[in-house]
């Protein structure tokens, strides 16, 4: 009786190892279970809120980049084109001046009552 309950006390630390490598294992699988869960929850609270996503921002900067790039190009040519026409008239383009400023300035400022 002696030799088979030795037996079985040195088979306990066999058992409790076992039973400590499937909590932990169980452990595991229940987190990512829960991690899943959990960016369900926060996609549906997104998607209710109507927030963006990083991955919407990231993208969206990336264009704004993007066109803020092509207007500069698009600025740098035609600043070079106003300064060609400027080199070949001698004369800076002027905006054109508004009709009927001066009389109404003259009819204004004569005297009279």
């Amino acid at each position: 009786m002696l030799t088979s309950g030795e037996a079985g006390l040195s088979q306990i630390p066999d058992q409790v190892d076992k039973l400590a490598r499937e909590l932990v294992a169980v452990s595991k699988a229940n987190r990512r279970e829960i991690e899943e869960i959990i960016k369900a929850e926060v996609s549906s609270l997104f998607d209710m809120l109507d927030l963006a996503r990083a991955e919407e921002v990231d993208r969206l900067r990336s264009r704004v980049a993007e066109l803020e790039a092509r207007l500069a190009t698009v600025e740098a040519t035609s600043d070079a084109g106003s300064d060609t026409v400027r080199e070949s008239t001698g004369k800076a383009a002027r905006a054109p001046r508004a009709r009927g400023t001066a009389k109404t300035v003259k009819s204004t400022s004569g005297g009279g009552a």
